[in-house]
């Protein structure tokens, strides 16, 4: 889609990471400031926008910058939903995670550790009211990632099929060099 709007230039082909990338600097000064101060948020916002790794990789053409950008958001609605319990932040954090999901199955990971920590604090407060937040939200993105987890299920069993040479070990890596 993007493509066919903007042309397939490189440079045409490269702005949608690179405005993914863009777009990750202010999302990370809001997830930032949950955390720091105005000082503090700014300068950690400076070295991101600043990382050579990350500006090298808004550059590319693949899902990378999307998959950053929708994890700094996917942290910072889940902030957000577990400070207020409200529906709005709710709604966002289920978008965001489910974009992020569905950008890379390694998003499932950042999944994971959210739900691990959502837990941990119903441990401590026991609140009925949270715990049906975070399930409906779970559940909800459990759902939603239903049609994929086929799709994924399929692509690990191909792996798995294939023969794949041993990785080399320590007397072979430094025999390569």
């Amino acid at each position: 889609l993007w493509a066919r709007l903007f042309g397939y230039s490189e440079l045409s082909l490269r702005s949608l990471s690179i405005l993914f990338g863009t777009l990750t600097i202010p999302v990370f000064y809001l997830l930032a400031r949950e955390f720091f101060a105005y000082r503090g948020a700014f300068l950690a916002t400076g070295l991101v926008a600043l990382s050579a790794y990350l500006n090298e990789m808004a550059g590319m053409i693949r899902m990378y910058p999307l998959l950053v950008l929708t994890t700094v958001a996917s942290y910072y609605t889940f902030i957000r939903l577990i400070d207020t319990w409200s529906r709005q932040w709710q709604l966002l954090y289920f978008l965001s995670s489910l974009i992020l999901v569905y950008t890379h199955v390694m998003g499932l990971t950042v999944v994971a550790a959210q739900t691990v920590q959502a837990f941990a604090r119903l441990w401590r407060t026991r609140s009925s009211e949270e715990a049906r937040t975070l399930l409906t939200t779970g559940f909800g993105l459990g759902i939603a990632f239903l049609p994929w987890m086929f799709i994924v299920v399929s692509q690990a069993r191909k792996l798995a099929e294939k023969s794949q040479r041993p990785l080399p070990g320590f007397g072979e890596f430094y025999a390569l060099q």
